[in-house]
Order: C-alpha cells, then sequence, then structure tokens
C-alpha cells in the first residue's frame, strides 16, 4: 500500500471537467485543511479532512458517507470551504502514479491509498495520469 500525497504543495482543476460544491460560502472548515486533501462534510455541518477507520462494533464501516470531494487550496479553520467532487480533473496530485489505478480514502487523514483499508471501502478516485486523478464520487 502506497499514500499518494500532492507534490506541489498545490493542485489544480481542469475546469472544463469539474464539479465544484458550495462555491457560496455554505460550507466552512472545521479543521486546518490543506490543499489536495480529501474531505468529508460532517453531521455539524463542517468540513473535515477524510480519514478510514473501523467505525463500529464489526470493524467495518462505510467510506461512502465520509468523502465527499477535494479542496484545491488550504483553508483556516471555519473558513468558507469549495470541495471538488465527481467528475473533477485534479493535477499536480502525486508523482508516478499509474494511470487506471483506483484510489481509496486512508487511514491518513486527508490522504488517499492505492489499497482499501476496510473490506468495504470504495474508490474515491483514479489516476488518469502520472499526477492527475478525476474524482469518482
Amino acid at each position: 500500500m502506497a499514500l499518494i500525497n500532492i507534490t506541489s504543495g498545490t493542485v489544480s482543476a481542469d475546469f472544463n471537467n469539474y464539479s465544484p460544491i458550495s462555491q457560496d460560502g455554505n460550507l466552512l472548515a472545521g479543521a486546518v485543511l490543506g490543499a489536495g486533501d480529501a474531505c468529508r462534510i460532517a453531521s455539524d455541518g463542517l468540513v473535515y479532512q477524510t480519514v478510514t477507520t473501523a467505525g463500529d462494533s464489526t470493524g467495518t464501516t462505510s467510506q461512502r458517507s465520509s468523502f465527499d470531494g477535494f479542496v484545491l487550496k488550504g483553508y483556516a479553520l471555519s473558513e468558507p470551504v469549495t470541495l471538488f467532487s465527481a467528475g473533477s480533473v485534479i493535477g499536480n496530485y502525486a508523482a508516478s502514479m499509474t494511470p487506471g489505478t483506483v484510489l481509496y480514502a486512508s487511514a491518513t487523514l486527508g490522504a488517499l491509498s492505492d489499497a482499501v483499508i476496510l473490506a468495504n471501502d470504495q474508490p474515491v478516485a483514479k489516476a488518469i495520469s502520472g499526477n492527475d486523478i478525476r474524482v469518482l464520487r
């Protein structure tokens, strides 16, 4: 399993292929978020970094409800956030990915993994080049 992180400290979107969530300030950061972080909207309405952990007595949890999109830049606590979701193409994400590799939320806050963490994990993105991803959901 390899963690997939951004390489340059910045990420970009192909604005011909993007799906933003809340560009009007309705979503606020519930924690400090870094550029390229995989994020979720929590039940308190705030945006946090996604992390895959066992969440119930069976040791499984549905990742589907814990990922909502990626941030392209860093955000301070309580700052309005824009998430990029399914269909978005994000560049400068990582170096030397293999095109076609599916990516999952990892056990590290905000990071991606090229391997499942829990048996019922669903992919959140797919590498479409050595450093670009397409968001799947």
